[in-house]
This record gives structure tokens, sequence and C-alpha cells, in this order.
């Protein structure tokens, strides 16, 4: 738990498992950055307690922030220094760098290393704070919109690298983002945050088919049916979502109801349902 003026985080109960990706996903003021900043050790927690890879995140020590690497919106450089003295410098802080895998990360990203970064351009900065974060090849991945103010191309780079380090299976990844496609492209698990609180934490794929939109034919009203979150008719064509299409397809049938199509949905309107309490 933490607090801030008047915000309070927590109590939030968050694992990121070995090998996976969690999307963090919430609007604006929701505490995702305040998580964000508890596990880094840059907000002070008013109670409960972070672990690293088995290791106590605690401030004073060092050994848990090798297995970590982070990407925050204000990164800062030496402005004056290139890219590549930039990275030496910071390589100094991580007994684990590897400037072989950091070059490489370079040449993909097409970086120039003899840059400096007061002519960076914003998708360019947010390329070297990849480099960063990743250098040292952490067990864990914390990044804040790590995808802003990059082109398409660039943007798909720089989730291929990620997809790379994942599917090593020995490196884990918290990503915070608007950019939903980001999320649904890279994440295994999804966590909802809303109000400083932990709404739900569910496999991807699980959540993917679970949510539905149903479309049936009925003369008769239909109501209360299993799983369905919302409801629209005209004359005997109904169109539901459901979050439990198993519950409702098997209802609709027990029933004798003709259904005509049963189609996904997207995570961003299934976010909204989420965020908006309509189905937790």
């Amino acid at each position: 738990t933490a607090a801030a003026g008047k915000f309070k985080l927590g109590p939030i109960d968050l694992e990121i498992e070995q090998g996976l990706a969690v999307g963090f996903i919430g609007p604006n003021g929701a505490g995702k950055s305040t998580t964000i900043n508890c596990i880094l050790g840059l907000h002070k927690r008013q109670g409960g307690s972070v672990e690293v890879c088995g290791e106590a995140a605690h401030p004073v020590l060092a050994n848990w922030k090798n297995n970590i690497g982070f990407i925050l919106s204000n990164q800062a450089f030496y402005e004056n220094l290139s890219i590549e003295e930039n990275l030496k410098f910071f390589a100094s802080f991580y007994e684990n760098w590897d400037p072989d895998f950091s070059r490489n990360i370079l040449k993909r990203l097409q970086l120039d290393p003899g840059k400096k970064p007061k002519i960076l351009s914003v998708g360019e900065r947010a390329q070297l704070c990849l480099v960063v974060a990743l250098s040292h090849r952490p067990k864990l991945m914390i990044m804040d919109e790590p995808t802003s103010g990059l082109d398409p191309i660039v943007r798909a780079e720089t989730l291929d690298i990620l997809g790379d380090l994942l599917r090593t299976g020995d490196h884990s990844l918290l990503i915070s983002t608007h950019t939903l496609a980001d999320v649904s492209a890279i994440a295994d698990h999804l966590a909802f945050i809303k109000a400083g609180l932990l709404m739900k934490k569910v496999a991807k794929d699980d959540l993917m088919n679970d949510w539905r939109k149903i479309s049936f034919r009925s003369v008769q009203p239909v109501t209360s049916i299993p799983g369905v979150i919302k409801q629209a008719h005209e004359g005997p064509l109904h169109l539901v979502t459901t979050a439990e299409v198993g519950l409702t397809l098997d209802w609709l049938k027990r029933h004798q109801i003709e259904v005509l199509e049963s189609n996904r949905i997207s995570l961003e309107e299934i976010t909204i349902h989420i965020l908006q309490g309509t189905k937790v």
C-alpha cells in the first residue's frame, strides 16, 4: 500500500511469473505509475513488500536491482555525451551488462552510437531508453509506455526485441501502456487497475475467448441471460455482449433460441466494460 495526497494505492497482490508478460491496464490516475515506482523503490510504501527474483526490493540494497530493467518516461541522459559514452556510464552500474547485446539492439533499432542525446528525436530517445533497460539482460523488465513516440516500423521492432527475450523463458515483463494493440501483441496475462485497486488479473487468451457478441432471434422477450453484461434488441433480433460465452450459449440452447452469430470483440471494448465496472 502507498499514499500520495488523497490518493491511496492498494492493497495490491500482483505476481509476475517467470517467462510471462503482464499487461498493466488502467485509466489515467489509476495507480499504474505509483505501483511501478513502488516496485522500483522510487516511492515509499506504507505497507506490504516487494520481491524481485526472490530478493526483497529494499531501496538501500543493490543486488535485486541487477535483475530489473525499466523504461520510464523521464529517463535522463548526459546530453552532451554520445550514445556510446552514455551506455558505458550505465554499464558501470550493472555487473552483468552485455556490450555485444547492447550493440546488437542499437543496430536493430538503427541508432547511431555517435549521436548525442540532445539531438535525438522523441522516438530515438525512447529507443535509447530501451537499450539501457535491456543491455544487462534483466530477469524482470518494467516498461511504462515503451513505444510512445515510435513510428510503426520501430514500434514493431521494439516489440520483437521484447518478444525475443521473453521466448527464452528467462525474462518477465510488466508493460503499462494505453496502446492496447501492444498489450494484445505481447502480453500473456492482463492486470486491470482502477482507483488504486487491482480489479482483475486474467490470462489474455482466456479473456479474449470468453467475451463475445452474440446475435439471436426470439419473438419473446429474453432477459437474465447468464454471462450477459449488455443487451439490445430490435424486434425479434437480439444482440448481447457476454463475458462468459459458454454459459450464455448453453442457456440459449436449453431455451431453444436460434443463435445467428457469435463473434469475438476487441481488447479495447473488453477493457472499457471492465474498467467501467460492468463486469469484474
